[in-house]
Parts: structure tokens; C-alpha cells; sequence
């Protein structure tokens, strides 16, 4: 099923440290193509920058910003957002061609947590 929120990886203060002592901003990512080492004293040294950390959903020239789904989706999770400015040069809406699969997502969402919400 689809998220409904931000991914966590979105919050400023959010960083993975793997075992090799290697940081990243995302967990999904593999320690070694992780941006930043963790020093011996504690800080993060990061040896580049993540894109996704320059841009968003908002952004000028995301189709985000077009989409009717985006308060349900919260557009693409920052590791597929740095994969579309590498591909695009821009955010690609994930819904594009896909209204039918995406209203049934919002229906079963609604249906599922109907009860919750006392509808």
C-alpha cells in the first residue's frame, strides 16, 4: 500500500550510521554508498552532498506541485527524488498513468481506517 507521509529520511536531523562507521540519510542505502564517515569525535563528515536535501516536493519544476495526489502521496521518497534529478533533472509525479491504481489506494485507505476516523 501506499504512504501516506513524509519519509522520515525528509527530517533535517535524520542521519543512518552503519557498522562500517559509514552515515547516509537513508537506511535503504548501502553502508558503503553512504555520503558521510562518522569521525572520532563524534561529528559527521560528509565527503558530498545529497541532492535530495537541495530540492523537494515543492520544488520549482516538480510536477509534484501539479499533481491532485500529492496530499495523499507526499511525492517520491528522497533516495527515488535523487534518482529522478539524476534521470530527469526534476521530480516525476509516481501517479502519472496510474489514476485508476492510485483512487483505489485512496479507497482502500479510507475503508481501512474508517473505524479510526468515525466515518
Amino acid at each position: 500500500m501506499q504512504k501516506t507521509n513524509f519519509c522520515y529520511v525528509d527530517h533535517t536531523h535524520f542521519n543512518c550510521i552503519f557498522p562500517n562507521g559509514n552515515v547516509g540519510k537513508c537506511d535503504n542505502e548501502k553502508p558503503e554508498d553512504a555520503k558521510g564517515v562518522l569521525t572520532e569525535s563524534g561529528d559527521i563528515l560528509w565527503k558530498t552532498e545529497y541532492r535530495f536535501i537541495q530540492y523537494h516536493q515543492l520544488s520549482s519544476g516538480s510536477e509534484c506541485v501539479e499533481c491532485k495526489y500529492l496530499p495523499f502521496c507526499m511525492g517520491p521518497c528522497p533516495r527515488r527524488r535523487e534518482e529522478m534529478y539524476v534521470q530527469h533533472k526534476h521530480i516525476v509525479c509516481q501517479h502519472k498513468d496510474k489514476e485508476e491504481a492510485m483512487e483505489k489506494v485512496i479507497v482502500d485507505y479510507c475503508e481501512k481506517n474508517s473505524d479510526f476516523y468515525n466515518i
